[in-house]
Order: C-alpha cells, then sequence, then structure tokens
C-alpha cells in the first residue's frame, strides 16, 4: 500500500474518540482497525523477525503467506477464553 494511502487511512482513525485509550487499534502496515490478538511468540518472530510494531491479523497472516507458512489451510481464530 502506499505510505499515502496509509497515512490517510491511518489517520482516519486516529481522529476516533477512542483512540486515545487504546494504542494498539491501528495496524501499522495498513492502517486499518487491530482488534486485540495473539499468536505464539516463535511464530511471531519467525514471520517478522524483530518488528516491535503493530499488526492486524490480516498483515501478519499475509507475511507468514508470503513466506509459504500457513498456505496450506485455513488460519483459525478463537473467542476468548472467558466465552
Amino acid at each position: 500500500m502506499a505510505s499515502n494511502s496509509k497515512s490517510q487511512t491511518a489517520e482516519k482513525w486516529e481522529s476516533r474518540p477512542w483512540q486515545a485509550q487504546h494504542g494498539d487499534t491501528v495496524c501499522d502496515d495498513c492502517g486499518g482497525a487491530n482488534p486485540v490478538w495473539w499468536v505464539d511468540t516463535k511464530l511471531w518472530f519467525t514471520v517478522v523477525g524483530g518488528h516491535a510494531g503493530i499488526l492486524c491479523p490480516a498483515c501478519f497472516i499475509s507475511k507468514a503467506e508470503d513466506m509459504g507458512i500457513g498456505t496450506s489451510g485455513a488460519w483459525q481464530l478463537y473467542p476468548p477464553a472467558r466465552l
């Protein structure tokens, strides 16, 4: 995605009143919403290396699949354990 487009998208999310309360709701790659999610630490570092930024699940999966990880099937998402 072009950096100009990313910047405009990020600005849209940052302008929302709840943004200041939820510091990691914007993906660094696409500028879109980022829900609270988790992936195994080993898999995270395999895919993103030392990237200390914030990635949404879609951008993380895209990076993983570009590396040949997870391309043989579907990714699974589970609801929080408390549900």
